[in-house]
């Protein structure tokens, strides 16, 4: 009896460990398979893959060949397993290389005040709060 419910323990918790939540409807704007590179590679970065969360995703407009860019916002759980608050991130894929890039919203007012050039593609994709 200990050994099915141990085994049961396993198969129930073992289903959920790659699922990341999408917290908007923001998702449908992204193609499946960059979707699923997105949500892997950004929340590898984390201790808690698990528990992240992601609103606004947005693809954007690349300048590059054979690239892809798409930006969003993340939250994730501290050591404590509290959320600690959504933040920006980049992800970019050029040929077979994958980067996730992470800038926080007081750098980016920042860099807004200073350049709003540099800010409009993440306000037209979507992904600015």
């Amino acid at each position: 009896m200990v050994r099915c419910v141990a085994v049961a323990l396993f198969c129930a918790t073992g289903g959920a460990a790659t699922a990341q939540t999408i917290v908007d409807e923001s998702a449908s704007k992204i193609p499946d398979p960059v979707r699923a590179a997105v949500l892997r590679v950004v929340s590898d970065k984390f201790g808690d893959p698990v528990g992240t969360q992601f609103r606004r995703l947005g693809l954007m407009e690349s300048k590059t060949p054979n690239s892809t860019v798409v930006c969003g916002q993340i939250n994730a759980k501290n050591s404590y397993g509290a959320y600690v608050g959504f933040k920006m991130f980049d992800y970019i894929k050029l040929e077979a290389t994958e980067v996730a890039h992470f800038t926080n919203f007081m750098d980016l007012n920042k860099i807004r005040q200073s350049r709003p050039d540099l800010i409009e593609p993440y306000i037209k994709a979507g992904c600015w709060p």
